[in-house]
């Protein structure tokens, strides 16, 4: 269609600071059929300073470089998926982080450590902020997704890019948001597949059940982790390492090597969470047994499947007879709003 018209259409993949997709994630993400069409992708690019053009400064205070691919196109259309993430919604992050510069995406993530920026608050800065990267930026239009646990396409949408994803939102709250009267001593949430290949991603359930964990409680986070490509399942949680046990002595020195950029904020804007929740309740992990070595080393506290009988007993003997347990399966995708606030 685009041809057709007499245009020329590209894709960049909205990378961020992850890494440039091969040719085989490439070919899987669009379809096999687009790719033999020989349309030119790329993926963001932030380490070089060359391939991006200044756009202004947000009135948070963050400056925006984007892709040249995004700043000279004629006519720019995203798509996103949209879920529950650690700092509100995903799927509207399609210029920042995706196709920014390192500059805007360290910047913009120090928005991340605040308290407001937690699963289910869409009203948090750093959700704002790019929003108003994406009119900045003059995206056309938003195509937006929201997928099963199984990655089947439930819902679709399509319109202004921040106006369709916040309608987007509502269809998401409608499957996966769920109020609560009480919390529980003792939670039990997983991850599913496909999207349970590194804890670095599927550890946001842990972050997703401390709404519904009291305060001396235990979450159970059990999550099979198998390890994508060359990354081992625990690959990146290396660097809580330094910062255990999580303590609030220890959470004071992530703060400062934050401020000092001994850790960078693309990363940290995840573990932090997942350790932030560490620090006030505790927390036990279940996964495969080739990550036990790995994990422990780093300080965590896990454990091989078949332990898992024998870690419920304990932590149930530990709160007593009224002990209350949740069981939140799908962990990953779950937010929880309290009842009647």
């Amino acid at each position: 269609m685009v041809e057709e018209a007499g245009g020329t259409a590209r894709i960049i993949c909205a990378s961020g600071k992850v890494g440039a997709l091969n040719d085989e994630e490439i070919k899987e993400k669009i379809g096999e059929e687009l790719y033999n069409t020989g349309i030119e992708v790329t993926s963001n690019d932030p380490m070089n300073p060359e391939a991006y053009t200044f756009m202004g400064v947000t009135s948070r205070g963050i400056p925006i470089w984007v892709h040249k691919w995004v700043a000279e196109a004629d006519v720019k259309v995203t798509i996103g998926t949209t879920q529950a993430t650690l700092w509100g919604y995903g799927g509207s992050g399609m210029v920042i982080p995706g196709t920014v510069s390192n500059e805007t995406i360290e910047m913009n993530h120090v928005m991340s450590l605040s308290p407001t920026s937690k699963p289910g608050n869409n009203e948090t800065d750093i959700q704002l902020d790019k929003y108003e990267a994406l009119k900045i930026c003059n995206i056309d239009m938003g195509i937006n997704v929201i997928t099963s646990n199984l990655f089947e396409i439930v819902y679709i949408n399509a319109g202004d890019p921040v106006d369709s994803h916040k309608e987007s939102i509502k269809a998401y709250d409608e499957i996966y948001r769920f109020d609560y009267e009480e919390k529980a001593d003792i939670v039990i949430c997983g991850s599913t597949a496909p999207t349970d290949y590194l804890f670095f991603h599927t550890s946001w359930a842990i972050v997703n059940a401390d709404p519904i964990t009291k305060d001396d409680g235990t979450i159970i986070f059990t999550t099979p982790c198998p390890g994508y490509g060359a990354w081992n399942g625990f690959a990146l949680m290396d660097v809580l390492k330094p910062y255990m046990p999580a303590t609030p002595e220890n959470h004071e020195k992530v703060l400062r090597d934050f401020y000092s950029h001994k850790n960078e904020l693309w990363a940290g804007c995840i573990w932090y969470k997942i350790y932030e929740v560490m620090v006030r309740k505790n927390t036990e992990i279940i996964t495969l047994k080739e990550n036990i070595e790995f994990a422990r080393n780093v300080g965590l506290n896990v454990y091989p499947p078949e332990e898992f009988q024998d870690l419920f007993d304990r932590t149930l003997e530990k709160y007593g007879k009224n002990a209350t347990v949740a069981f939140v399966p799908y962990g990953r995708y779950t937010v929880f709003t309290e009842k009647n606030k």
